[in-house]
């Protein structure tokens, strides 16, 4: 399973997405990015808590928050992309402080 966010307007409006990661098809929407819109969008999955191992998200606290509530056995996987993203942030700094001498 996947969980993201989209913005379903301008000015920070969001909705929370659950899809099948294997099929790519969505799964539930749900209004709002929070702990609780997850927790009811897992509960409008019948047999979510048995059926889903792994859920990959990107690292948004109320998400993993509400996965590890909701689905306790289910593995958590950080989306590619923002790990790539944080990765590369932490080369650059450490670049940064080796260019300017403040190691």
């Amino acid at each position: 399973m996947s969980v993201d966010e989209v913005a379903n307007k301008r000015n920070h409006h969001y909705a929370t997405v659950l899809s099948d990661f294997d099929q790519g098809k969505v799964l539930w929407l749900e209004k709002d990015r929070t702990c609780d819109s997850l927790k009811r969008a897992y509960c409008q999955l019948s047999n979510a808590s048995e059926t889903v191992h792994t859920v990959t998200m990107d690292f948004w606290r109320p998400f993993e928050k509400a996965t590890r509530e909701t689905l306790p056995d289910a593995s958590i996987v950080y989306d590619k992309f923002h790990l790539a993203r944080l990765l590369n942030r932490a080369v650059e700094n450490q670049r940064r402080q080796h260019r300017f001498g403040r190691t």
